[in-house]
């Protein structure tokens, strides 16, 4: 069963496409979404430089396309510099970055990596 998504939830989040396409810009490579179809199931795939980076399915072609999108933002997570992979919209006035949810990206930072929760004093 596919999770249901509101408009609030699309509203406080970054799209993953849109994020895909800015991080991958700002690092000078070129991004290819491929879709295709086979009986129910819609396949999404993403390409950087050419390069499989993530594959999703889903009964609809959108949801195929976004998760693929998820998947290829945390893979090139692992691969880039921290400092190239905010988008330049997530950035202050002043040049730093202003990270929406800040404590729960923490968390699941912590949670993925098997850390122990954090701590504030």
């Amino acid at each position: 069963m596919e999770p249901i998504v509101t408009l609030d939830d699309l509203e406080r989040k970054p799209q993953p496409v849109t994020t895909l396409y800015e991080i991958c810009q700002k690092n000078g490579k070129k991004v290819d979404i491929r879709q295709s179809r086979n009986g129910a199931k819609s396949t999404a795939s993403v390409y950087v430089d050419g390069e499989l980076v993530a594959t999703a399915c889903s009964d609809q072609k959108d949801i195929a396309r976004l998760d693929a999108a998820k998947i290829a933002v945390h893979e090139l997570e692992r691969v880039l510099p921290a400092t190239t992979m905010m988008p330049d919209r997530c950035k202050g006035l002043d040049g730093t970055f202003e990270i929406e949810a800040a404590k729960q990206k923490l968390y699941a930072i912590c949670g993925t990596k098997k850390w122990p929760k954090p701590v504030y004093r």
